[in-house]
């Protein structure tokens, strides 16, 4: 005799990735996460094709919602839900069994690697500055998808070019993913910033 499967009793769980999305995601990587479906004595229910949703709302207005698959046969039970979003900070998810709450997560998706074309630095003193005054140069260290790094420990190199030389500027790293360096123009001449 098949029970009926429980929303109490089921619940969200991964497979040893540690950024399948319950926790914690990357930007850009597709995270899985299962639902495990059980009774109301928790044994695992198999084969009923049970209509799990799951929700997951994060920044920027990115929203799924999609019914959860079954695995399968030798699966007892569990279903698969993924989602893929560019977007870093903090999301929800919600899986239910028709109305009912399965479970409701809150995890952080973190920016993926650096994109050194991706980086982005300001500074008064760009495009012109004034001779014997200092300024700073500050750089935000960001993934392909935009999202500003949280961690510092970059190799970041910043040059002024101009008037036939270039300058190598101490570049002080904050830890949190950006960057400062500091500069002094001591006379008249055409100068310009690169950074690495």
């Amino acid at each position: 005799m098949c029970l009926p499967i429980s929303a109490e009793r089921s619940f969200l769980f991964c497979k040893g990735d540690q950024f399948c999305g319950l926790k914690s995601a990357v930007a850009g990587t597709r995270a899985t996460f299962y639902i495990s479906a059980r009774d109301k004595y928790d044994n695992p229910a198999t084969g009923r094709g049970a209509n799990f949703y799951y929700s997951v709302v994060g920044v920027g207005g990115y929203t799924r919602v999609s019914e959860a698959r079954e695995v399968g046969v030798g699966f007892d039970g569990e279903y698969e839900c993924s989602f893929n979003t560019e977007k870093a900070g903090v999301i929800m998810i919600r899986a239910t069994l028709g109305n009912d709450i399965v479970e409701e997560v809150k995890a952080a998706v973190a920016p993926a690697d650096v994109r050194a074309d991706r980086c982005t630095t300001t500074s008064r003193g760009f495009p012109t500055s004034t001779a014997a005054v200092a300024q700073t140069v500050a750089i935000a260290a960001r993934d392909a998808y935009g999202n500003q790094l949280l961690t510092g420990g970059l190799p970041i190199t910043v040059s002024l070019d101009g008037g036939g030389r270039s300058v190598f500027l101490k570049v002080d790293d904050n830890g949190d993913g950006t960057y400062e360096a500091q500069y002094v123009i001591n006379s008249r001449s055409e100068e310009r910033r690169v950074g690495k």
